[in-house]
């Protein structure tokens, strides 16, 4: 039962929930028929009481993925008939299982990108990917590894065609005309955005570049990602294309995108309520 569920998921995620599971259960090895609702509801107070190594609370977020995680398996044991029933239903019902906590954001807006667009950046390098990636999508590891080889031109049309570092699976996607700007002249190097600083220094500089611009918003390098799915979202792209655009296997991935426009189109309601 375990070896389906756990093999799909990276090392450092099995051994952190792993962890967690095995100082709940006091064991490595549980019978499914001892799983209960009494039982489910006792490793959610677990969690919820539960510190990291640095003795910090679970974050709201982690208690909600490693009950998932367990109520993913329990599923699993459902539909392999090992069990007859999935004990965290009727916590579902109840509204005892925790979750998924409103998600803080930060991305850009259409205008707050064209403002880094016309502030200027010493390391140009680093303002070529990072608008790079607010008008692709890409993650700062699939921009760090895009080669030349990856781009493919058909007449004026450019697309990439990757297997992106995080998931180990295909993307490919039209490069908009506006993105081909930022992309540099090519060279010796087989990298499209070669010599690009480590990740760690790379948000320091865009920080910078920011503040710099008039943005007050904590941006990294990974606000871009955020960015191009909220400006698709907002100039009216559906959620099932933006979803297949960032490469997400489950369009509930991308539904957090669309809750944070929703909500502003609410505070946008409200000022207007405000207004009169």
């Amino acid at each position: 039962m375990y070896q389906g569920v756990l093999i799909r998921s990276p090392l450092k995620i099995l051994l952190c929930r792993g962890l967690f599971y095995v100082k709940f259960f006091k064991t490595l090895v549980l019978s499914l028929q001892a799983i209960d609702e009494e039982f489910c509801i006792g490793f959610i107070t677990f969690l919820n009481n539960a510190t990291t190594s640095n003795g910090k609370p679970l974050s709201g977020t982690t208690i909600y993925h490693y009950s998932r995680w367990l109520k993913d398996i329990l599923q699993r044991s459902v539909a392999d008939d090992l069990i007859t029933r999935n004990p965290i239903d009727k916590l579902i019902q109840n509204k005892e299982m925790p979750t998924r906590p409103e998600v803080q954001m930060d991305y850009l807006t259409v205008d707050e990108v064209k403002a880094l667009i016309q502030t200027p950046l010493k390391q140009t390098i680093i303002k070529q990917a990072f608008l790079f990636a607010c008008l692709t999508g890409l993650r700062i590891s699939d921009v760090r590894n895009l080669q030349w080889s990856n781009i493919k031109t058909d007449g004026e049309t450019m697309r990439f065609e990757i297997i992106m570092k995080k998931t180990d699976t295909p993307l490919s996607g039209k490069i908009p005309n506006i993105a081909k700007e930022w992309m540099p002249e090519p060279t010796d190097s087989p990298f499209v955005f070669a010599n690009l600083p480590t990740a760690s220094n790379i948000d320091t500089v865009i920080r910078r570049w920011v503040a710099q611009s008039g943005i007050k918003k904590h941006v990294t390098f990974h606000t871009a990602r955020h960015s191009f799915a909220t400006m698709g979202l907002t100039l009216g792209t559906d959620l099932y294309t933006v979803s297949k655009l960032l490469g997400h296997k489950s369009i509930s991935t991308t539904q957090v995108y669309a809750q944070i426009i929703d909500k502003k189109k609410d505070e946008a309601s409200d000022l207007l309520d405000n207004a009169f």
